[in-house]
């Protein structure tokens, strides 16, 4: 005996399900589906033409299950959007996106709320998620910067009293007073 935990258990155990063990192909759908998770997560969130072939076999063992047909309408729908903005093409790209927000704005069934809701999402800012394919090098770090150096003031900022201070920090932080102290430059 080697004192580890596998080893303490008794192999004719069964798993609380009623399976033999976490091996066998009746154990419970939950650890299942754990495990399908873990090993398509990565495939999940690549674009197809860059899966390997075990990815793609491993998606296609999970799409076969009719318990995840919504997670494959989502994945599938994911993947047009990422095909559209890695369309070298702009035009093009921006067409893909159209036909993706006409496509999620009518004709979802009901049982895909997700991709409804995101569907009017897409309609209401389609011009804003457009806007991406006019004007090139596009980038949302400088939001993300000043985000975070207003993150880190609130984080050292819990003991302003005065909220008329702090905003003033706030905007000091994040250069919002520099167009009107400087309006030459």
């Amino acid at each position: 005996m080697t004192g580890t935990a596998r080893d303490a258990r008794s192999p004719a155990a069964p798993h609380e399900c009623g399976a033999p063990d976490r091996s066998s192909s009746a154990c419970c759908s939950s650890f299942q589906l754990t495990r399908m998770r873990q090993g398509t997560w990565g495939a999940s969130h690549t674009g197809t033409d860059l899966l390997t072939d075990r990815q793609k076999a491993r998606l296609a063992s999970l799409f076969t299950d009719l318990d995840h047909a919504e997670v494959e309408a989502t994945w599938g729908i994911y993947q047009r959007l990422v095909a559209a903005y890695r369309n070298p093409n702009r035009t093009a790209g921006a067409t893909e996106l159209k036909a993706v927000i006409a496509s999620l704005a009518e004709g979802v069934p009901k049982v895909l709320t997700e991709l409804r809701r995101l569907g009017r999402t897409l309609l209401k800012r389609a011009a804003d998620v457009l806007a991406y394919f006019d004007r090139p090098g596009t980038s949302n770090g400088p939001t993300e910067a000043i985000n975070g150096r207003l993150e880190h003031l609130r984080g050292s900022a819990l003991g302003f009293r005065n909220l008329t201070h702090y905003i003033a920090r706030s905007l000091l932080e994040s250069g919002g007073f520099r167009p009107r102290l400087h309006r030459g430059l």
